[in-house]
C-alpha cells in the first residue's frame, strides 16, 4: 500500500525543468533510495515533497490527502520529516539540547528555550529514550562541535525523529563520512526502517544496493527507471546514466 504518491508532479525554474512529471508510489514500510547523476533533480524532487517550494503542475498525495499545496509545518504535523545534505544543527549546544529543542517543540511547548526540566519532565524522558534509540547514549552532555561528522550525522537523524514521523526522507545521509561511519549510517537507517517509511537521496551506491527495498532512478528529472536492487544493477540505462556506462553497479 502507498503511503506517498505524486501524479505528474513538474517544476520549472526558468527555462530549466527540475523535475519533469514524476509520477511515483512510495509503499509503506519500504525503504526506497532515489538515486540519478548530477542535477538528476533529486533535491528539487525532495524539496517538493516536503514543501519547501511548489510544483508548477502536479499532486502530492500522503495517507489519502491531498498536501500539494500545504505549508511545511502543516506537512511535519502530518507526519513527514526530513534531514538535510547540509547539516542544520546547534553547535555550540550539546547533543541532549539539540534533541531537547525537538522534542520541546514536538510536545506543544512553544519556543520558550530550555523549559524546566523538571516542570516538563516528559520532554526529558522522552529526550533520553530517542537519544537512546538512536545509539548516542553517553555523549548527551558533548558539544556538537566537539562530537565526530558520523555523530552529527546521526543526530541530525535523531532531531529528526522528534517529530515522530510515519514517513522519514533522509538527503545523502552518508555524505562526506568515512567508509567507517557510512556503515554505521547505514545500519542505523535499516533499523528505524523496521518503523517506519524511509526515503533516501544517495550517491554510494554500495549504501544503496545494501539498503535499499525499491530503488527509483531520476535522470534530467524523469523516472529513468525503478525496481529492486538487483533489477536496477542490470539495468542498462541506468549503467549509460552514471558516466556514460563507466560507473559500474555491481
Amino acid at each position: 500500500m502507498a503511503i506517498l504518491t505524486t501524479e505528474g508532479l513538474t517544476k520549472n525554474f526558468g527555462g530549466l525543468r527540475a523535475v519533469d512529471s514524476v509520477s511515483l508510489d512510495f509503499e509503506e514500510g519500504k525503504l526506497t533510495s532515489v538515486i540519478g547523476p548530477n542535477g538528476a533533480g533529486k533535491t528539487t524532487f525532495f524539496n517538493l515533497l516536503t514543501g519547501l517550494i511548489k510544483p508548477d503542475s502536479g499532486k502530492i498525495v500522503f495517507k489519502g490527502e491531498d498536501i500539494t499545496r500545504l505549508q511545511i509545518h502543516e506537512i511535519v504535523r502530518r507526519g513527514i520529516s526530513r534531514s538535510f545534505q547540509i547539516l542544520n544543527l546547534f553547535n555550540e549546544m550539546t547533543l541532549f539540547e539539540n534533541v531537547w529543542l525537538g522534542v520541546q517543540a514536538q510536545q506543544g511547548h512553544g519556543t520558550e528555550l530550555f523549559a524546566d526540566s523538571n516542570k516538563y519532565s516528559s520532554i526529558r524522558e522522552e529526550t533520553h529514550r530517542i537519544i537512546k534509540e538512536t545509539g548516542l547514549s553517553g555523549k548527551e552532555d558533548t558539544p556538537v562541535n566537539l562530537l565526530s561528522y558520523g555523530d552529527r550525522r546521526i543526530l541530525e537523524i535523531t532531531i529528526s525523529l522528534t517529530t515522530k514521523p510515519t514517513l522519514l526522507l533522509l538527503d545523502e545521509p552518508t555524505s562526506g563520512l568515512v567508509s567507517e561511519d557510512r556503515k554505521r549510517i547505514s545500519e542505523f537507517m535499516k533499523r528505524i526502517s523496521s518503523r517506519l517509511t524511509l526515503v533516501v537521496v544517495e550517491h554510494d551506491m554500495d549504501v544503496v544496493m545494501s539498503i535499499s527495498d525499491h530503488i527509483v532512478v531520476l535522470s534530467q528529472g524523469g523516472i529513468l527507471a525503478q525496481g529492486l536492487p538487483n533489477e536496477i544493477r542490470g539495468n542498462e540505462k541506468v549503467q549509460e546514466a552514471y558516466l556514460g556506462g563507466q560507473y559500474c553497479l555491481a
